[in-house]
């Protein structure tokens, strides 16, 4: 084992460039693409996402929701 793989093994050692690359990273195809669907769709919550998320040992904020949703929205 190198080091860089003690490192990578480390709590916080990796670092994301934004949330949606964390969560593309820490789900699964099908979960992102659920995720991404939900976070697109204005009928479903956002606490119900983040209690789903948390529940998966993902932590996100009511915020960091609301601005993906703004952030993506913007793009169409």
């Amino acid at each position: 084992m190198g080091l860089m793989d003690e490192i990578s093994k480390q709590d916080g050692a990796i670092r994301y460039s934004s949330k949606l690359a964390e969560l593309k990273d820490k789900l699964s195809e099908e979960d992102f693409a659920d995720f991404m669907a939900a976070i697109n769709n204005p009928r479903i919550n956002q606490t119900a996402i983040r209690r789903v998320l948390q529940a998966r040992g993902i932590m996100v904020g009511s915020g960091t929701l609301s601005r993906l949703r703004s952030e993506l929205n913007e793009v169409r």
